[in-house]
């Protein structure tokens, strides 16, 4: 049973179908480029929400309209983790290499 708030609409959520799935990964494919191209790396950070609203508008409403609610959450906060887990891994080995340059020497 499903209690609606006066006023609210709940968002239909599209079909789990392998076409729903493929549309939404498009779409969320296209939101990213759009993100990258405007350099913001994590969309759920409120100080980004104006620059994302003018730039990535569009794509912004596809993404939210091609893919349910939860899926939308996971991709947005796995974009961030994974650009922190890339830049850790990035200076782990940087870090090796120093290392491996001052025994060199």
């Amino acid at each position: 049973m499903t209690w609606n708030i006066i006023g609210k609409k709940e968002k239909k959520e599209p079909p789990n179908t392998r076409n729903a799935r493929r549309l939404c990964w498009d779409s969320r494919d296209e939101y990213f480029k759009c993100l990258d191209s405007i350099n913001v790396i994590n969309p759920l950070d409120p100080k980004n929400s104006k620059k994302i609203q003018t730039s990535c508008k569009e794509q912004s409403n596809q993404f939210d309209q091609n893919c349910a609610t939860s899926w939308i959450k996971y991709f947005k906060e796995k974009r961030f983790v994974d650009y922190k887990r890339e830049r850790m891994l990035k200076e782990v080995e940087e870090q090796q290499e120093l290392r491996d340059s001052e025994r060199k020497s």
